[in-house]
């Protein structure tokens, strides 16, 4: 199911799996079109989790692979640098009622060299798709720091 927040929210039972976007976009467009985008990879997916492993969600976007791969992981770590896409993911953790076990990052992933320092996202789409904070494209958005990977791996 797919949800948009245009108007404010009244409490009401809610389909699962749903996700949260803020205004109709090429993603949530896509979705209902012609359904979950990479719906097979996810499953694929679904042979490597345990339920004593982490998953990792790097880019999570909205949090398809996190909201579809949480039932199988102990935890999820879903990281994701836009800002309004970070916030469209913190409200699929929410309606899908997996808080517990997903855990948000608004930050990017970065190399050593930039660990905790902030980055500039250069955003290409409003969706959330394609932002990088290694060309100089797009528009800006001052981001959350950046944090290394080899950080999180340990």
């Amino acid at each position: 199911m797919l949800y948009y927040c245009s108007k404010p929210l009244t409490a009401v039972e809610l389909p699962k799996p749903g996700f949260l976007f803020a205004h109709p976009n090429p993603a949530s467009k896509g979705i209902i079109n012609n359904g979950i985008y990479e719906r097979a990879l996810i499953e694929w997916c679904q042979q490597f989790c345990q339920t004593d492993k982490l998953f990792l969600d790097i880019g999570a976007h909205a949090g398809t692979y996190s909201i579809l791969l949480a039932p199988y992981c102990s935890q999820v770590h879903s990281f994701e640098a836009q800002r309004s896409t970070f916030y469209q993911l913190c409200g699929g953790i929410a309606i899908n009622d997996l808080s517990s076990n997903i855990i948000a990052h608004h930050c990017a992933l970065t190399s050593p060299d930039i660990n905790g320092k902030e980055v500039i996202l250069n955003i290409i789409s409003e969706d959330g798709g394609g932002s990088s904070i290694l060309t100089d494209i797009g528009f800006k958005d001052t981001t959350p720091f950046g944090i290394s990977s080899d950080l999180i791996l340990y």
